[in-house]
């Protein structure tokens, strides 16, 4: 039996010759599991078993070896704190001047109500007196109509 260059297993894969039930041969292929290099046999290593102090330093070496991308994830960190920092301080501004701004719109309300009443009081005084004097008219009218009256007869 002879294999073209495409017929030929990859030697990650096997061919198992066997009979179908009808008693022709068939080829079944099977993936082989792969065999882990050394990097992937560590990494197997470290997630499956539990972390102890010498993968924690290797993590930390690790870690170290990448300061670039640390730095810029702790200055990520700090301009995102600060651009924070800077939003919630102009919130804060915002809502101080909103509240002095409702405190004005309450003064100048409460010293327009007291002018308001001011002015009420002084036209209630002013149709007091203007009813003092017509009162004071009308029984100087009566009075004179009464001596009219009198001399006339």
């Amino acid at each position: 039996m002879s294999f073209s260059s495409q017929d030929k297993p990859s030697d990650e894969t096997v061919i198992i010759k066997s009979l179908n039930t009808e008693g022709v041969i068939k080829n079944d292929e099977f993936r082989k599991p792969a065999i882990p290099n050394d990097s992937e046999k560590d990494l197997l290593k470290a997630c499956s078993s539990k972390i102890t102090k010498r993968n924690q330093d290797e993590l930390v070496k690790t870690f170290m070896m990448r300061p670039k991308r640390a730095y810029k994830r702790r200055l990520t960190e700090e301009t995102h704190d600060q651009d924070y920092l800077e939003k919630r301080a102009r919130n804060n501004l915002a809502v101080e001047q909103c509240r002095e701004k409702k405190k004005d719109a309450e003064r100048r309300k409460d010293a327009r109500i007291l002018e308001l009443e001011t002015f009420i009081s002084a036209l209630e005084k002013e149709l007091d007196e203007t009813r003092a004097k017509n009162q004071a008219e009308i029984q100087h009218m009566k009075c004179l109509m009464a001596t009219s009256l009198l001399f006339t007869r």
